[in-house]
């Protein structure tokens, strides 16, 4: 889904916390990143970035944090 004030051109992010591994998050780059913890965190969090924007990239762990 590809929100109208969204440019074609951005990709949501999916990541690992460093500070926290198994908390993972989707950024879109305009809301407060969504936060999946718990057991299944990181497919879930795919599965977020997958149904809300299409397109995404995730970013190899240890590399961002908030």
């Amino acid at each position: 889904m590809l929100h109208d004030y969204r440019e074609a051109t951005d990709r949501a992010k999916v990541f690992e916390d460093r500070r926290h591994p198994g908390n993972w998050y989707v950024d879109d780059g305009y809301n407060a990143p969504s936060l999946f913890s718990g057991p299944h965190a990181h497919i879930r969090a795919l599965d977020y970035a997958r149904v809300m924007f299409g397109e995404f990239d995730e970013i190899q762990s240890g590399v961002a944090t908030l």
